[in-house]
């Protein structure tokens, strides 16, 4: 059993309370064990040394969260946008939505550095 202070310590360590409770899955993994495509249920944006990064969680795993590169980010930037940068309730509303379907793929930037593309489901 947990004391409280093991309790404050894993809260501590955890960046957003999305991952509380699941474990981290890489894109590659999510790509091979749902080459259809997975659900985005929930997101966050997290700031870590200065650079922001989404983090996604989806229905076909509800005990998995994922971190998301530049394109995620910038999907994840402007339903907070939409929300007035209520990052909360965009999260809220797409789960009430039922999610977005999404499907990733590896690709290379023009400078030839590695880059996640994500298609949008319909």
């Amino acid at each position: 059993m947990a004391n409280v202070f093991t309790t404050i310590a894993h809260k501590a360590t955890s960046l957003s309370e999305l991952m509380e409770g699941r474990d981290k899955i890489g894109v590659d993994d999510v790509m091979a064990q749902y080459p259809e495509g997975i659900t985005i249920i929930g997101f966050d944006i997290i700031t870590s040394n200065l650079n922001n990064y989404p983090i996604i969680i989806f229905a076909e795993d509800k005990t998995k969260y994922m971190n998301g590169g530049t394109i995620l980010g910038n999907i994840c930037e402007e339903w907070a946008k939409a929300y007035e940068g209520d990052i909360d309730a965009a999260s809220k509303a797409l789960n009430a939505v039922g999610g977005v379907h999404v499907k990733f793929s590896k690709s290379r930037t023009k400078s030839g550095n590695n880059i996640t593309l994500v298609d949008i489901i319909d």
